[in-house]
């Protein structure tokens, strides 16, 4: 299900939109003085949004990107000539992931938010690390809505309006960290790197179900695990806070997602390209997503929990090292969670590849080139032929998935309720 218009236009070109417009809070936006010394750490964001257009994005202002020219400074009362490259700022999310034209002739929504960032201090310091201790977070409170408007492919457009402070809601946040950290012993590897915490509110144009389309982040924060004195990884226990935001979007709903992801130890893998030895992390993650109305002030808490003990051919594919010679069509088994009923499985299989970052270094680019779904009875399956190539490198992806309104034979139908738990095998080759 789509919520934007047919013919979607594409930007195809550098083009630019100007914004002027007061302020009701001012920016925020990073700033050393010239000692080097941090007077401000907190940095606002602009987000876009527009259903009928297919747009979203956001982005930080900054005076040293060639996308963007005159971005407001620290405590700025107003936008005054902000250019900003939508094909860089806009995001489609719909059809396709082209940015996409704004058109007064098509009846085009069209908004501007700003999104304030705050941090959170406890009040008392605790005597060990804690994820919880300082954070901060963002959240949406005032919008800017320009006259209608048509942008042209490659040109200019100057708006100009004010922004508009948005009435305030809470969202409840309780959040069972206890709970989450307990699954983690079914990692495929108890070394873990570290791990990170997403809590979000985003509104979208569908209901019930997820339209595909432009969104609009209302409120985010993020939190990492902390490193003991002692070198124990300290992950985000339980918490409760009450979070104030905005949302300027007419219909659609709201949603709340969590994302738990966790990082094993860099694993061993065997030679790619110019290497003798390289190193590289494995990602898995635990994600729940329902309406607000149902996760604001209620345990968040999983619902399902990580497929266990994941073969290639019936055997353990290991974190330290290269599972070699298991063929083009490998078996992938695995076992079913011990929390929760997953109504369906995803093994997905994702290519590891060498690139040069910008400094000169090689890294790793891991790149997903297919998945399977399975009912939730279903724990075994063979990698098709043709997705394999001798002389390559892969691992493999084991989601257990419960979705009330999930279907495998409709895998791009969204639901507004979703969980997952996601784990992986080591590095292997056929």
């Amino acid at each position: 299900m789509h919520s934007h218009r047919q013919g979607l236009e594409a930007i195809t070109k550098p083009t630019f939109l100007t914004l002027s417009a007061p302020l009701t809070i001012p920016w925020q936006d990073y700033t050393v003085d010239s000692q080097g010394n941090v007077v401000q750490e907190l940095s606002d964001t602009l987000a876009v949004v527009s259903r009928s257009a297919d747009v979203s994005g956001s982005l930080l202002a900054k005076t040293d990107d060639d996308t963007q020219t005159g971005a407001p400074k620290d405590g700025a009362s107003s936008v005054d000539g902000w250019t900003i490259d939508a094909m860089t700022f806009f995001q489609g999310n719909g059809e396709n992931d082209l940015p996409h034209l704004i058109g007064a002739d098509k009846n085009d929504d069209f908004a501007l938010i700003h999104n304030v960032k705050a941090k959170v201090i406890a009040a008392t310091e605790p005597t060990t690390p804690d994820p919880w201790a300082s954070y901060t977070w963002r959240s949406a409170k005032e919008v800017f809505r320009p006259a209608p408007f048509t942008m042209n492919d490659g040109g200019s457009t100057t708006l100009t309006g004010s922004f508009e402070a948005l009435p305030q809601k809470t969202f409840s946040l309780d959040y069972k960290g206890s709970l989450w950290n307990a699954l983690l012993s079914d990692t495929p590897s108890p070394d873990l790197y570290t791990a990170a915490l997403e809590v979000s509110v985003y509104g979208e144009h569908g209901a019930p179900s997820v339209a595909r389309g432009g969104y609009a982040s209302l409120a985010r924060l993020d939190i990492d695990a902390r490193v003991s004195d002692v070198n124990t990884l300290v992950l985000p226990g339980d918490y409760a806070h009450e979070f104030s935001y905005g949302n300027p979007l007419n219909g659609g709903q709201e949603l709340a997602r969590i994302e738990f992801t966790y990082w094993v130890v860099r694993t061993l893998y065997w030679p790619i390209g110019t290497h003798d030895i390289a190193y590289t992390s494995l990602a898995g993650s635990f994600i729940l997503q329902a309406p607000v109305s149902e996760l604001s002030g209620a345990p968040i808490k999983p619902v399902v929990g990580l497929p266990r003990n994941v073969r290639v051919n019936g055997e353990p594919a290991p974190m330290d090292t290269v599972t070699p010679h298991v063929g083009t069509t490998p078996e992938i088994s695995f076992d079913a969670p011990a929390l929760g009923s997953p109504d369906s499985y995803k093994v997905q299989i994702a290519n590891l590849s060498e690139f040069q970052t910008p400094e000169g270094d090689e890294d790793l680019l891991y790149s997903s080139i297919g998945f399977i779904l399975l009912s939730g009875t279903t724990t075994r399956v063979k990698i098709p032929e043709g997705l394999l190539e001798a002389g390559r490198f892969y691992h493999v992806m084991v989601s257990a998935i419960a979705d009330d309104k999930g279907d495998p034979a409709a895998p791009y139908r969204r639901s507004a309720r979703f969980a997952s738990a996601t784990t992986f095998t080591g590095i292997m080759s056929p």
